[in-house]
């Protein structure tokens, strides 16, 4: 029953995203993907739900602004060795940062949901993000094979 569940909620995760077409629809159509995902793997309950996807919400959101605020914008080739260290110590300052934010985020999650289902949202996140990657991938070969599809040529 469970496998059952788990393959409906993908099937429903890889129709729903073939049809989203515009960004903004498809970025918000994703997220209530991940949420019915993750709600599922997760088995979490009513009670648990409402708790902790707020929490959640705001994790994620702090983890992109992380992420955002840390990227490198320079080609590494024409970096002095200056720069470069100073990209590198940087680079460790944001890892930092996020391991920093996940503990702090893991605990505040450990106050809503049993350690047993914190566990298991890391894989949960990282099982999500391969199914939304292999239906991308499809869907662009699909494009490529079908010639010139929503302006694009064919390119892989």
């Amino acid at each position: 029953m469970k496998k059952l569940l788990s393959i409906l909620v993908i099937c429903l995760l890889v129709s729903s995203y073939a049809q989203a077409q515009k960004k903004g629809k498809r970025h918000e159509k994703i997220k209530s993907l991940r949420i019915a995902f993750i709600t599922d793997k997760l088995q979490l309950t009513p009670d648990e739900s409402e708790k902790f996807w707020p929490l959640y919400n705001e994790y994620d959101d702090k983890r992109k602004a992380l992420r955002r605020s840390f990227q490198n914008n320079k080609n590494t080739k024409e970096l002095t060795d200056d720069e470069a260290e100073k990209q590198i110590d940087a680079n460790f300052e944001s890892q930092e940062k996020m391991i920093q934010l996940k503990r702090s985020y893991f605990e505040k999650f450990k106050s809503v949901l049993p350690a047993k289902k914190v566990a298991q949202l890391g894989k949960a996140e990282r099982e999500f993000k391969a199914v939304v990657l292999k239906e991308m991938r499809k869907r662009r070969a699909k494009e490529g094979k079908g010639g010139q599809k929503r302006g694009r040529k064919g390119a892989n």
